[in-house]
Formats: C-alpha cells, structure tokens, sequence
C-alpha cells in the first residue's frame, strides 16, 4: 500500500551570517575582503545569485500610496513630516504601507514580503519587493496666527508630494560573471556582466507530496534556491524598512525600524539633506519655509538645517541606482563567508 510523503520548506528568516554580511556591507558600500590565495592572483568566476531591479512604482500603486500617506498626515493633525519611508507588501494583493482597522493606522514592518503559506497558487504573480519612498517636499514649518496661538502643520499636499520618489525593487533570479583580482594583497572585484531573469517569488511554506512506498523524497534545489534568494532580500530589508520623519512635539528626526542612515545610502541626492538635523525647533518663531529658503544667510538656531538651507552635496548617485548596486555588493560579499560558499 503506498504511503504519502510530504517534504516541508519552512522560511524563517535570514542566518545571522547574511545579516552581518548584508549590515557590513551596507556600512562601508563595498564589496567585503576575500582572503587573497596569493598575494598576486586572478580569477574570473561566474555563478548564479539574487539581484533586484529598482525603478518607479506602477501608477495605480503610486496613486493608493500618496492617497493613503496624506490620510495620514491629516489624521495626526499635520504635525508629522515624512522624510522617509520603506515597506514590503503584506500579501500578493495588499501594497499599501500601512494597515488601517477602525480610523487606527499600522505601519508594516515586516521586512520580505508578499510571502505565502498556503502553497504556491497565491503567490504566482507575487514578486517580492521592496517598496522606498523619500519626501524632499514635506517640511514642517510653525506659523503664528492672531492671539498668539501658534497653528502646526506641514505645507500643503501638492508640496508634501511635489519631487517625491516613489521606488520599486523587485527580486530575480541572475547570472554573473566576474573577475578578482590581488595585487600586492589588494583586492578588485569587477562585474563584467550580469544578467536577469524571472521573478523570484515569496515563499513561507512549500510542501511538496508524493505517493510512493517509502522512497526518499528528492532534494528540491529550486525551492531552496528560492529560499536562499529571500533571505538576502529579507536581511537587505532588516536595513531599508521602517521610516524618517519629524514632529514638532519632538522637535527632531526620528528613526523608526530602519537604518539606513548608517549606510552608504545616506549620500544619495534623495537621503542627503537628512543628515544633522537640529535636536530642536525654536518655538513661536514667526516665519514660514518659504521665507527662510528665500533667505540663505538665515541662522535661525534650531531649525533643521534641511528646512532652511537644504544640504546639497556634489553627487550624482540616485537612490534606485544606489539600491541595485549595494544589493549586488552584499550578493557577491556572501561568498566571504566560509558558512555560505
């Protein structure tokens, strides 16, 4: 009589080895050292990994998430200003960043999503991604209005969105070809092609079956390698998912989840004028943002110095670009690792 069989795939999360490796890596943005055989060698070597492709979100989501985000801003009384903001899809068909029951507004903070444990049929068409926002355009501002009562807000909504970023980093499969080289012990690793195929789809729990007398169950590498791929995806979203903003009960930037000040994404031209923000917010201050933009000399003390002199650093390294290429450089860093060669 045959027996059925069943092999289970459960995902858990990233190794602590690839979260390291993703953390280090996002620090400095290179490539980690590999232990060099000679201190003069080279090689090329090609092999299969995960890479993301990033680029503009799909209009039909980009409009529900900009509805969705001023909803919220009006909900907390226009005191909250969104500098950053990065989420994974709940399921195949929610998209949104945060959850909303009863007037009361989650942020999601799971960091590898749309994930399925119900098998395969309802994540066919549910790539993995990585949704990023940045908001140059949502400054806060306090305006004084007659009897000395002082109004907070932000600036209106076609300003909150005015040059807004709205990013798409979907997960594939990929092919490499590179070449390491050492001279005198230092190290160069150049990608010298890499191409992308199909979507990597998410995977909770994959349960294969099989009728059949007591025969072992094959080792399904695809499923593995599926696996694999999502949890580089899910260690890269350990860093990205979370959000930057400002309040004027805080008077200051604050960081929720994410990290990704602390890496080299900071010093894109989106993320740039994030850095060193005022710990506070001079109080009754009557002036507006477009005053003191107007005015350049301004020293007004305990303003974000983004909101009255925005930062802006010589570089032309974009945020999309920026993803793709930091998420190659913790692909090709995993294989420092003796654990996951």
């Amino acid at each position: 009589m045959a027996s059925r069989v069943e092999a289970y795939w459960v995902y858990k999360g990233p190794q602590h080895a690839v979260s390291k490796i993703a953390t280090a890596t996002a620090a400095q943005g290179n490539i980690l050292s590999f232990p060099a055989p000679y201190p003069n060698s080279t090689w090329d070597l090609d092999f299969a990994g995960p890479a993301i492709r990033c680029g503009d979100m799909d209009n039909r989501t980009k409009t529900q998430v900009i509805d969705q985000i001023v909803s919220y801003v009006r909900s907390e009384e226009c005191i909250v200003s969104l500098e950053y903001l990065s989420w994974t899809p709940a399921n195949h068909s929610y998209h949104l960043p945060m959850h909303i029951l009863n007037d009361n507004r989650t942020f999601i903070h799971e960091t590898v999503g749309p994930v399925s444990y119900d098998g395969e049929s309802s994540v066919r068409n549910a790539t993995l991604t990585i949704y990023v926002m940045a908001f140059p355009g949502m400054k806060s501002y306090i305006q004084r209005y007659a009897g000395g009562q002082e109004k907070r807000g932000v600036i209106g909504v076609s300003q909150q969105i005015a040059n807004l970023k709205m990013i798409s980093c979907k997960l594939h499969n990929a092919t490499y070809r590179t070449n390491f080289s050492f001279s005198d012990g230092a190290q160069s690793v150049t990608v010298l092609n890499r191409s992308l195929h199909n979507h990597v789809y998410g995977v909770g729990t994959v349960v294969n079956r099989e009728d059949h007398l007591y025969t072992e169950y094959a080792y399904d590498t695809t499923n593995v390698r599926r696996l694999a791929y999502q949890s580089v995806l899910d260690a890269f979203g350990q860093i990205l998912v979370g959000r930057l903003h400002t309040t004027l009960e805080t008077k200051g930037l604050e960081r929720v989840k994410t990290s990704i000040m602390s890496t080299i994404l900071s010093e894109t031209s989106e993320l740039a004028s994030f850095d060193n923000y005022g710990s506070k917010m001079n109080q009754g201050l009557q002036v507006s943002v477009e005053k003191l933009l107007e005015d350049k000399s301004s020293k007004v003390v305990g303003f974000p110095p983004s909101v009255i002199v925005p930062t802006i650093r010589d570089t032309r390294l974009r945020l999309e670009n920026a993803l793709e290429g930091l998420f190659q450089n913790i692909t090709i860093s995993l294989m420092t690792a003796p654990l996951l060669q």
